[in-house]
């Protein structure tokens, strides 16, 4: 069974058709009024965009194994991943993310350092190494920009580890503008509109994401290995994604009411 039917079947209504898409990347669950509520939020990228699924699993697997020796985790977190990916639907981001976090973990294996800027190249290279046609790809050239926003720009902000909750909201700043500013031109000239209040509608729904992700792939390997227990799961995942989904619906017609176009 597709993972994302699981959570469909699971969840009633929306609910379940945002969590898919926002877990395993399955947009084709989201209807045309979902779809439409995300691009007026200006957080498509959320549901449809993102190799966040495989960052998330890769940070999990690496505190786990965060014992064992280093070499051990890195070859723990490749496999992982690549299992991961076997789960999920081979979109551009997704496939870009796991090259990068491969070339990362191998990086560590062979005892050399590598630039976060260099492996993002490298992975792209690959990619269209592979498939030539992902060059005009939206969804590659937007995980692509993102990415690199993050990366050239999030440094600048000196996030600095002080309190858990100042810490997290500085993180979240600083990640969303620089993603934001990352994929701006493209944004610009192929959508030819910019929702001005995307960065705060990003700030107000990110915190949902990765609480949703985890309860979502917990829900989806307990329906394989033990279909009884998934439904003590099934009431926090329909909550946390009932909050998502009332969120959205109330920042979607106020950031739409702005937006510019050319």
């Amino acid at each position: 069974m597709n993972p994302g039917d699981i959570l469909v079947r699971a969840l009633p209504g929306d609910q379940g058709s945002i969590t898919a898409a926002l877990v395993w990347g399955q947009k084709q669950y989201l209807t045309p009024q979902l779809y439409e509520l995300f691009t007026q939020a200006g957080v498509l990228h959320l549901a449809v965009l993102s190799g966040q699924n495989i960052t998330l699993v890769s940070e999990s697997v690496r505190g786990i194994c965060s014992s064992l020796p280093l070499k051990i985790t890195s070859v723990v977190t490749i496999l992982v991943c690549l299992l991961y990916l076997m789960l999920l639907p081979h979109d551009p981001p997704i496939i870009r993310a796991v090259i990068m976090g491969s070339i990362a973990s191998l990086s560590i294996l062979v005892g050399r350092r590598t630039l976060p800027l260099y492996l993002l190249l490298l992975s792209g290279l690959i990619m269209v190494i592979i498939h030539s046609a992902w060059m005009s790809d939206l969804s590659f050239l937007l995980s692509i920009s993102a990415t690199a926003g993050i990366i050239l720009l999030y440094p600048w902000f000196h996030v600095v580890r002080k309190g858990n909750l100042r810490y997290y909201l500085h993180s979240t700043l600083a990640t969303t503008i620089s993603a934001q500013v990352g994929i701006f031109p493209i944004t610009w000239l192929v959508f030819r509109q910019y929702a001005p209040l995307s960065i705060v509608s990003n700030i107000l729904l990110i915190w949902l994401i990765e609480p949703i992700m985890l309860l979502g792939i917990f829900c989806t390997l307990l329906a394989y290995l033990l279909p009884s227990a998934g439904i003590l799961i099934i009431p926090p995942l329909y909550g946390l994604s009932s909050l998502f989904l009332w969120l959205l619906s109330r920042i979607a017609p106020v950031s739409s009411s702005l937006i510019i176009t050319w």
